[in-house]
């Protein structure tokens, strides 16, 4: 539990298993390797986590630290993929954003070479 913990604390933001065409790390390829999800629950790669410090918290305190996470795990994206991650509508997720961009915790209306739109980015990365 402490090592999942640990690299969860490391990553910032993860899946618990692996999601098709969405780059990001999970617990289960750091637990159980680079193989396909099992279908049975008496796989040893099967952990149950047990949530021991949770609490009440806002939908939109919820969303900006879900947002912050996702960004110090993948550094650099654009709103179209962060919808992609989380059913969130269009505001809430603008919410989230500009609350960390006025925060100083994310920097927007960015340009990445060779891709089109605006990006978003954690501040560090620049």
């Amino acid at each position: 539990m402490e090592e999942a913990i640990t690299y969860l604390n490391q990553r910032g933001f993860i899946f618990f298993w692996p999601i098709k065409d969405v780059v990001l790390p999970s617990l289960w390829g750091a637990v159980a390797g680079n193989r396909p999800v099992a279908a049975e629950h008496d796989d040893p790669g099967h952990v149950t986590l047990l949530p021991e410090q949770a609490h009440p918290i806002h939908a939109s305190a919820a969303r900006q630290k879900l947002v912050e996470l996702y960004f110090h795990s993948v550094g650099a994206a654009r709103l179209r993929e962060l919808l992609r991650l989380f059913p969130w509508r269009t505001t809430e997720a603008e919410g989230a954003v500009q609350s960390l961009v006025q925060a100083g915790r994310l920097q927007r209306d960015l340009s990445h070479p060779g891709e089109q739109g605006q990006w978003i980015s954690v501040p560090d990365l620049l």
